[in-house]
């Protein structure tokens, strides 16, 4: 799958995007999705928030979660 792929994915998700810093996943959509199956663990997902918050990983205006993507190329 091809970065502009997966741009595409997440935005049409309404997921989040990829970006000159990376990848970046709204919170709040996050957040609504998680509780979907979740709801019991919304303070560990809190705590979650919070850590990537002191960690740098959250965008200034609290938004945005910054993650990885990791991708192995096909050998063909």
């Amino acid at each position: 799958m091809t970065l502009e792929s997966i741009d595409s994915s997440l935005r049409a998700a309404n997921l989040g995007r990829i970006d000159d810093l990376g990848t970046a996943i709204t919170i709040s959509e996050l957040r609504a999705r998680i509780n979907e199956v979740w709801a019991p663990r919304s303070p560990a997902f809190d705590k979650m928030i919070a850590y990537a918050t002191d960690k740098g990983w959250v965008s200034s205006d609290g938004r945005d979660l910054r993650a990885h993507i990791i991708r192995k190329e096909s050998k063909m």
